[in-house]
This record gives C-alpha cells, sequence and structure tokens, in this order.
C-alpha cells in the first residue's frame, strides 16, 4: 500500500476520537487501583501532597503512556494482514492523533473556566503538536522495531517520556 485515502483518513480520525473515550477508562480504572494501592500508606500525607502527586501520576505516567498506544493501536490493528509502508504507518498514526486531540481539547474546553475560545486557542497550539510529536516517536520507533527489526524497543516510550515530561509541567505550573 502506498496511498493514503479518503475512507481511511476518516476512519483513523473516527478511530482517534473513539479511542478518547477508551483511553480515559482505562486511565481512570488504573488511577483507582494505584490510589487503592497507595491509601493505607499514605495516611500521613499532607491532603493537598497526595492530591498532587495522585495527579502527577495520572497526568505524568499512565495518562501519557495510555494514550500514546491507544492512539497508534487501531492502526497496528486496522494493518495487521497487510503491508503497510512507514509513510502509511506513521501517516494513519498521525492523524489517529489528530482526532484523538481534537475530542481532547474540546472535552478540556467544555469543563474549563476560562472560555471555550481561549482553551481552545491554548490546547490547539500547543498540546495537539505536542500529540502529534509524542504520536510520531511512539510510531516511528514501532514501526522500526517490530517491522523493520531494527532499533532498540525501549525508544518506543520516547513519545510517552515527551508527553509525561509535558503533562508533568503543566501539572506543576497549575499549583
Amino acid at each position: 500500500m502506498n496511498k493514503f485515502n479518503v475512507q481511511q483518513i476518516a476512519l483513523f480520525i473516527a478511530f482517534g476520537i473513539t479511542t478518547v473515550f477508551f483511553a480515559a477508562y482505562i486511565e481512570q480504572v488504573t488511577l483507582i487501583i494505584i490510589q487503592l494501592s497507595l491509601d493505607p500508606i499514605v495516611n500521613n500525607f499532607d491532603l493537598e501532597v497526595y492530591q498532587l502527586l495522585l495527579k502527577l501520576i495520572l497526568s505524568a505516567v499512565i495518562a501519557p503512556s495510555v494514550e500514546e498506544v491507544s492512539k497508534i493501536f487501531p492502526v497496528i490493528v486496522y494493518f495487521r494482514d497487510e503491508d503497510i509502508g512507514e509513510n502509511e504507518f506513521l501517516g494513519y498514526s498521525l492523524i489517529s492523533a489528530l482526532g484523538f486531540s481534537l475530542v481532547e481539547n474540546v472535552m478540556y474546553a467544555l469543563r474549563g473556566d476560562a472560555g471555550f475560545s481561549l482553551v481552545m486557542l491554548i490546547r490547539f497550539s500547543i498540546s495537539t503538536p505536542m500529540h502529534l510529536i509524542a504520536t510520531f516517536l511512539t510510531a516511528y520507533f514501532y514501526y522500526r522495531v517490530t517491522f523493520l527489526k531494527k532499533g532498540n524497543g525501549l525508544l518506543i516510550g520516547l513519545g510517552m517520556l515527551v508527553h509525561g515530561i509535558f503533562n508533568g509541567v503543566i501539572v506543576l505550573l497549575s499549583v
């Protein structure tokens, strides 16, 4: 396969949109499990510090891991029986990431206090490029390791690391 087609582009935008809800569910279940595990240990923590810790765990560790896998997962499954080129794999992964980012931006804007338009402008200017960069890194190294049998599998986590640092900085700046 050496070309993109409109139907597949629309399909991967839709995949990206739907994976937001799947990722949010997985993130919350994971956070609940971690919180239940930590609660007995951190009884003596200051409540504000504990809440910040949980927010950092969710934003900088859980969300990036779940979201980056969620954005490339539809491409992996859809093309599982086909010979897909690197450009197509990366392109469809980025299209999925764009659909994901669109819905995530709207969700943040709807719950924000700063006004819908302002939040959307900020998120499309900052968060969407970050999502695209992180997904590109995740998809690129996944493709190289899985299809080309080149490189170190740990590099697949580079996109998650970029995403996690971005989210962690945002959380710490909001304190």
